[in-house]
């Protein structure tokens, strides 16, 4: 099965309440493993990434379609990008609206906020 098909069958739950903390859903694979462990991940959100926090003009189409997944973003981060990643999602929603969210990561700083239902631990990509 194409790894991009077993992230979408991970990502398959509703949060409890979606709206709570942002005015889109968001949900979190925490994970244990290497970045590298996916290479064929590398670079997925890299673009939104490089947008939100002001380092390309360009629009990614993750955003323009309004649903943004997120590879083990904290590669392209420092610390303060850690923990305003949310927030700078949330004031590009005033202007692309966001419908979802979605965020792999190894990092606990990116998702702090997020709520128990909002957050799945797995270990390996093939788990389900």
């Amino acid at each position: 099965m194409p790894i991009a098909n077993q992230l979408s069958e991970l990502f398959n739950w509703n949060t409890e309440d979606p709206l709570e903390l942002y005015p889109f859903e968001a949900r979190c694979l925490a994970v244990d493993w290497s970045p590298t462990e996916h290479p064929e991940l590398l670079e997925l959100g890299k673009p939104t990434i490089d947008f939100v926090f002001g380092r390309s003009s360009r629009v990614s189409r993750q955003i323009r379609g309004g649903q943004v997944v997120l590879y083990m973003p904290e590669r392209w981060l420092s610390v303060h990008e850690k923990i305003a990643l949310m927030q700078s999602l949330c004031d590009v929603h005033e202007t692309y609206p966001l419908k979802r969210v979605d965020i792999i990561t190894a990092e606990p700083i990116i998702v702090s906020d997020f709520t128990d239902g909002m957050v799945r631990l797995i270990k390996s990509i093939k788990q389900q």
